[in-house]
């Protein structure tokens, strides 16, 4: 026989459920408590046993769109490399990986909290249209308010993007601009869902939100640009 204390410790097992987008392609996913996620390409999300039940807890790696069933009881949190995104009533777009440089959360509707995940950082409150980018210690690096502006319902300087492929969006971008705007063929694929009004906003601080929100970079040579 043994003694109580020769037994082995045993470790709590944690069942995870785990899904991943394949390359070049969305997954949409209905999670347990009736949320619908779209994951985009390359992107994984993961939950773990009681999901919708004793928890609302995700962790997100790559880019994803959540279009949240709200429980004030029990409010879903997603866990990013740098971020905790709370939703308050919710559909958003939230980019981060451990690779990025900062970490983005767009708002379509209600209301969202994000905030780093360093000690004291500091968590911000989006309202719908707004569109936040922090870099890993939680510290604002853009703040983007289109709602603020006099937003008729359709004109011919508003630029939407929803889950629109670089691809078309530098071709819109270039008729708008009249410049040359090529986007490598790895990522021509890659999706990205944003407001713009090319009255108010420069073409470059365009390719900044993007690059910014999909861990990307652009390059000039006078009116010819590269997203790579």
């Amino acid at each position: 026989w043994h003694h109580e204390a020769d037994r082995p410790e045993l470790e709590p097992v944690v069942c995870e459920t785990r899904m991943k987008a394949p390359s070049g392609r969305d997954l949409v996913i209905i999670l347990p408590d009736s949320s619908r996620v779209r994951l985009r390409s390359g992107s994984s999300l993961a939950f773990s046993r009681g999901y919708g039940y004793s928890h609302r807890e995700l962790t997100l790696d790559g880019q994803a769109v959540f279009n949240v069933r709200h429980r004030d009881s029990m409010p879903m949190r997603i866990h990013t490399p740098h971020l905790v995104v709370t939703d308050l009533g919710t559909v958003f777009r939230v980019s981060d990986r451990a690779s990025y440089r900062n970490a983005s959360v767009t708002l379509y509707s209600g209301k969202a909290s994000v905030q780093g995940k360093r000690p004291m950082a500091r968590p911000y409150t989006l309202e719908p249209h707004e569109s936040i980018t922090v870099n890993p210690d939680g510290e604002l690096v853009a703040w983007t308010r289109p709602a603020d502006r006099p937003k008729p319902k359709t004109t011919d300087n508003d630029l939407f993007f929803e889950s629109t492929r670089l691809e078309d969006i530098a071709r819109r971008l270039s008729k708008v601009y009249h410049v040359d705007i090529s986007v490598a063929p790895r990522i021509r694929g890659q999706r990205f869902d944003g407001y713009f009004n090319s009255k108010d906003d420069k073409l470059e601080d365009i390719l900044d939100a993007i690059s910014q929100s999909e861990g990307l970079h652009y390059s000039r040579e006078r009116d010819n640009y590269r997203i790579h």
